[in-house]
């Protein structure tokens, strides 16, 4: 920091500033803005939050979770230390479909089993089913954190979590969540899909693609919606590398433009 008098003279000296991040007593993410195991599908509806949600993949892994992560979907993102609910915005039609797991910080696995039934989206707290259907109580860490969703049931459709440390008890849409860069409504979205490997990432990155496309720039932007990098255009076939080491750790957003002029995204966690 440098210093000026009335005189002109200057002086300075070294100041170090410390960002914490933000958190809050009541965290709302979107399930599409999450990091999605390949196994689930993405699906456009204009009734769902943000206009879009997840469907869990086929198949159902009724005694226990999944040993891999293409059946997950893990939420990362800041809390205070202390003791949370956690609230989903899902949809399950019937008894057959009506069920997932759940873990906070890769802890032990809960059973969510029996979500309330209903043709639309509704809210319902992560409850034990094990423990009586007992609401969860998540102990949560100072700083990062991450709550894992995972296929238990096919059928079911997650669309929004809400994790609060409130009494409040979430209605309609919830309010606007804080891990989408952008509000994907205001895209015009491709069809094309775009995955990352891995995520969580250390090093570098492997884009891939559905199909081989001409893209524009890569842009990455950060939790806060701020460009903090562009990677020049290059011609994809369906897969490129792209080296992290430079970000520091943290949750960024990749996105790039089609040929159409549509757009493609994807949240990326640096974990070092």
């Amino acid at each position: 920091m440098t210093v000026t008098d009335d005189e002109g003279d200057t002086g300075f000296d070294l100041v170090s500033v410390t960002v914490s991040p933000e958190t809050s007593d009541e965290i709302w993410l979107e399930a599409e803005c999450a990091i999605a195991g390949v196994d689930w599908s993405f699906i456009d509806n204009v009734s769902s939050s943000n206009g879009q949600h997840l469907l869990a993949p086929s198949g159902n892994n009724l005694s226990g979770p999944p040993s891999n992560t293409d059946q997950m979907v893990t939420f990362d993102f800041q809390a205070d230390a202390g003791t949370y609910s956690v609230h989903a915005l899902v949809q399950a039609s019937t008894g057959a479909d009506d069920s997932f797991w759940v873990r906070s910080n890769g802890g032990t696995w809960i059973r969510w089993n029996k979500i309330t039934n209903s043709p639309t989206f509704v809210w319902d707290q992560v409850h034990d089913s094990d423990n009586s259907s007992q609401p969860v109580i998540f102990n949560l860490a100072q700083g990062s954190n991450t709550i894992d969703i995972a296929l238990r049931e096919d059928g079911a459709s997650l669309d929004k979590i809400y994790i609060t440390s409130t009494t409040n008890l979430p209605t309609g849409l919830g309010d606007m969540a804080s891990n989408c860069s952008q509000n994907i409504n205001l895209l015009l979205k491709s069809t094309n899909n775009m995955r990352i490997i891995p995520n969580p990432v250390i090093d570098e990155v492997s884009v891939f693609f559905d199909q081989p496309t001409i893209t524009s720039d890569i842009q990455v932007f950060d939790v806060a919606g701020r460009l903090v990098k562009t990677i020049s255009k290059q011609e994809y076939g369906k897969s490129s590398t792209i080296s992290v080491q430079e970000f520091e750790v943290g949750i960024y957003f990749l996105r790039v433009q089609d040929e159409n002029g549509k757009l493609l995204q994807k949240q990326m966690v640096i974990k070092k």
